[in-house]
């Protein structure tokens, strides 16, 4: 049995909500086998050179410390925009973790935004990828939802998958979407380029 965590907190570190979720991963199916194994295959930009866009803000390398062994240099940045930015990283035991900062307020400032977080096994994000929502009193709840680089990004788009329009991505794989805005996708199978399958996750 793997485990899943999301966490919100604020950027200041207090907890704001926790949620686990336990997830049962069974035995691989012949799709699964087909489907990257190594995590820098699974989500290529995590094998690249480091950037200074890439450096997680303080508060919330503290705020995911607190529970998960964040690997801080690991990290990189995958989308940014005026009132929001999302990483991916690794911690110590190789988990994929996908965190979002999100102004609690107007844009982005320092020391005033909250973040939320959510590791998963990468058995299970190479099955399901991983998501996590997030929103707050001047925050829209968005759902963030990042894909294996075999999974068909287009497809997934075309499945229903309807990404916001403002930000900068810097990975196809990432959708950054406002609830009820993918529903028609949910349960949808799309093609991996390693063969077989990827089903679509419920995003709410």
């Amino acid at each position: 049995m793997l485990m899943m965590t999301t966490r919100l907190t604020t950027a200041r570190g207090a907890a704001l909500a926790a949620l686990v979720a336990t997830v049962l991963v069974g035995c691989s199916s012949p799709d699964q086998e087909s489907a990257p194994q190594e995590i820098t295959d699974m989500i290529p930009i995590l094998a690249t050179d480091a950037e200074p866009r890439d450096t997680l803000p303080e508060g919330m390398v503290t705020s995911v410390v607190q529970t998960e062994d964040l690997v801080p240099d690991s990290a990189r940045l995958l989308r940014e925009s005026d009132i929001d930015r999302q990483w991916v990283a690794l911690d110590s035991a190789g988990n994929v973790c996908l965190m979002n900062e999100y102004a609690t307020e107007g844009d982005l400032a320092p020391g005033q935004n909250a973040v939320g977080s959510s590791c998963i096994a990468p058995a299970v994000f190479q099955r399901q990828g991983a998501w996590m929502a997030s929103g707050g009193l001047d925050y829209p709840t968005k759902v963030v939802y990042l894909v294996p680089a075999d999974v068909d990004a287009d497809a997934v788009t075309e499945a229903g998958v309807q990404q916001v329009e403002e930000g900068t991505s810097y990975v196809p794989e990432l959708f950054v979407v406002s609830p009820g805005d993918a529903d028609d996708a949910e349960g949808v199978a799309v093609e991996r380029e390693s063969g077989g399958t990827f089903v679509i996750a419920r995003m709410r």
